[in-house]
């Protein structure tokens, strides 16, 4: 493999790889971490199931799927979608903890942009990696989805016990915004990484040729030796060419 597309590999399975773990918050939020917290403050069970409801924007992405693909580019498409997670989140920050209709609403908000980041970043991953390493682009994204829902559940519930609850959703919105700003130069990269392509396809070319060009030297050399065999061997045929002259 040679140094750009190695190069290329890692940065695009590393960069989909935090994508994923990024795009899996939202999920382990709404699963353990908004439950865990309404229950502790005394909500009813019927109240927190009503909120799995929510998840429906992932059933129903496929209704805008074309429109991602299709309207400003997948990339356009991520950045916005990060820009506006990081809002959703800290509007959580503002809300009220037992409220259930406002912390629904910030649910709901997430759960929409997160299946239009999903649909966007599995867009990209199609384009930037090679068939041969669709495979471990599709492991990639199982564990660092899963480890993205331990880190919205767990670590998020971590932290509030550490913290309280408008730092823990402005840790959340400020990691969305960095992720936001960090694929802000996602083409740069790529731009990079297509001059290192395009330079090892030239060195390969070069090297082609120059071994073609010692074959063909390799071949008139072989070639003359043998007629030097030839002459040395037979040299009755220089005696008959000159007495037939």
């Amino acid at each position: 493999m040679s140094r750009g597309t190695a190069l290329r590999t890692s940065v695009s399975l590393t960069s989909l790889g935090w994508l994923y773990l990024v795009q899996g918050i939202p999920y382990g939020l709404q699963d353990k971490f908004i439950p865990i917290q309404l229950r502790s403050r005394g909500l009813q069970y019927s109240s927190v199931s009503l909120l799995k409801a929510l998840l429906f924007p992932w059933v129903a992405k496929g209704l805008w799927a074309p429109l991602v693909e299709v309207l400003g580019g997948k990339h356009c498409w991520l950045l916005v979608s990060l820009v506006a997670l990081s809002a959703s989140a800290y509007g959580g920050s503002l809300v009220i903890p037992e409220d259930v209709f406002e912390i629904g609403c910030v649910l709901l908000s997430l759960n929409v942009f997160s299946a239009i980041q999903d649909i966007a970043v599995d867009g990209l991953a199609l384009e930037v990696l090679r068939d041969e390493h669709l495979g471990l682009g599709n492991t990639i994204q199982v564990v660092l989805y899963k480890v993205g829902c331990l880190l919205g559940g767990a670590g998020l519930t971590l932290l509030l016990d550490l913290t309280n609850w408008k730092i823990t959703f402005n840790f959340l919105a400020f990691l969305y915004l960095f992720t936001a700003a960090w694929s802000i130069h996602l083409p740069t990269c790529s731009n990079m990484l297509v001059k290192y392509s395009v330079v090892d396809e030239e060195n390969k070319q070069k090297s082609t040729s120059e071994a073609e060009k010692d074959s063909q030297v390799c071949q008139n050399i072989f070639w003359l030796s043998g007629m030097a065999r030839f002459v040395k061997v037979c040299p009755f045929s220089a005696h008959s060419m000159e007495a037939s002259l």
